[in-house]
């Protein structure tokens, strides 16, 4: 009845859902747009968004986990605005850089983890 494309649906909206919601409670920022807006001046993320869209998802994604170990809130949004990004890749660009949606959706509960946001972003996941 549901195939893959209606569960791949459903995890691009529940990372959607997510990634509202931490940039709503965390950055205080009403709109994913206006936080899109707001990340475009940032290094970082525009380094891990750079390597990303060149193919390199899993280096960038690497890079981010070294650099959330100090806890450095602007590395939690850059690392926001990273998943964002990956999620509103193709899914074919995705598999084609050996990445899937539920990794994306791993990622970012294990930087809302490292952030100590884990538990409240997992319950908007459910």
């Amino acid at each position: 009845m549901f195939g893959s494309d209606f569960e791949e649906d459903y995890i691009m909206r529940q990372i959607k859902n997510i990634i509202h919601a931490a940039v709503k409670l965390v950055c205080n920022i009403d709109t994913t747009a206006q936080f899109r807006q707001e990340m475009k001046t940032d290094a970082f993320a525009n380094r891990l968004m750079e390597a990303a869209g060149s193919g390199s998802i899993n280096d960038a994604e690497n890079l981010l986990y070294e650099k959330s170990e100090a806890h450095d809130p602007e590395t939690f949004r850059a690392g926001l605005a990273f998943y964002d990004y990956l999620n509103s890749m193709d899914d074919s660009f995705l598999e084609a850089h050996d990445f899937t949606r539920e990794e994306i959706q791993d990622g970012l509960q294990h930087l809302a983890t490292e952030y100590g946001m884990g538990e409240l972003l997992g319950l908007l996941a459910q």
